[in-house]
């Protein structure tokens, strides 16, 4: 026998049943059906059970909710344009705390030295901070994070920069190399380089204008302001920094001369992957993520070690 529903929607296509099981695969509404669906359907996989407790009727009722609700417990922020903006904000204590952080980051590093402005042989750049929420694995609220970028649109070619390119690890090569350790039982361990681009070093003369902040921290940290320091100087950068054209480029030429010292050899078929011949470990890199496999687990946390000095 065909036994046909009614739907309380006129919009919604009537789906035909035969001895008890639905026949059209058109997905049907939990609250628009006037007669239960199957608990066989498909669609339950996506949903979960949740018991609901009715204080008039004294009972307990099952209900269906989806599986990915947003929490809207969890607080919206919203991440700032301008540094005006950051600390005209709410949030201007966790900001300024950010930007101090990286500012103090960038100083240790040794990233600029500090010039009269007709020292520069180039046009200096601008610069402008990124504000960003940083968020842990469930959503939530990490930390605050700052980052000074260059303009790097303002770049002239032959003048301030010269090549770019830098290769990262091909499809190919991640899920042969996957799948050769998980078939060999090896370990892998992940790495990421905390400001990585500041680590390379510069090929050519780059001058940036004094970053907005600068001022403020001196002020507030005297110890850092370095000795003849003036408000009209500019920054001549010793060290890459993000936004620059050439930074993906100095950092890779800057890891491999690392990985080359730990006795690495760089693969011809994908320049972004190393390997020791002698212990076995294979390096496969990302501009500032790794994976680190082989068989020897010693020598991989050494190599760790190592690179975190």
């Amino acid at each position: 026998e065909t036994e046909l529903l009614t739907e309380t929607e006129h919009d919604v296509e009537p789906e035909i049943r035969k001895n008890g099981a639905p026949i059209s695969s058109r997905p049907q509404s939990v609250t628009e059906q006037t007669k239960t669906p199957s608990p066989q359907r498909s669609e339950v996989n996506n949903l979960q059970h949740a018991e609901v407790h009715n204080p008039q009727h004294g009972q307990t009722t099952t209900s269906m909710t989806s599986a990915k609700l947003p929490d809207l417990r969890k607080e919206v922020i919203t991440e700032p344009k301008t540094m005006t903006e950051a600390l005209q904000g709410p949030q201007r204590e966790h900001w300024l705390r950010a930007i101090h952080s990286e500012l103090r980051s960038l100083l240790t590093k040794g990233t600029w030295r500090m010039l009269d402005r007709n020292q520069a042989h180039n046009r200096p750049l601008t610069v402008k901070w990124v504000f960003k929420v940083k968020k842990n694995e469930e959503g939530n609220l990490d930390k605050f994070k700052a980052r000074l970028v260059v303009r790097g649109f303002e770049q002239q070619f032959g003048f301030d920069y010269n090549q770019t390119f830098a290769s990262v690890a091909k499809a190919a090569t991640w899920r042969i190399l996957l799948t050769v350790a998980a078939c060999l039982d090896w370990e892998i361990e992940q790495m990421d380089v905390s400001t990585a681009f500041l680590e390379g070093d510069l090929d050519e003369e780059v001058f940036i204008e004094m970053p907005e902040g600068l001022v403020e921290y001196f002020d507030q940290h005297p110890e850092d302001r370095p000795p003849g320091f003036s408000t009209e100087k500019i920054c001549k950068l010793i060290k890459s920094l993000y936004g620059l054209k050439q930074a993906p480029r100095q950092w890779q030429k800057k890891l491999k001369e690392t990985l080359e010292s730990l006795d690495f050899r760089q693969a011809t078929s994908d320049t972004a992957v190393y390997h020791n011949p002698t212990t076995g470990v294979i390096f496969i890199t990302y501009v500032d993520d790794f994976l680190i496999m082989g068989s020897n687990k010693e020598a991989i946390q050494g190599y760790k070690a190592r690179l975190g000095e």
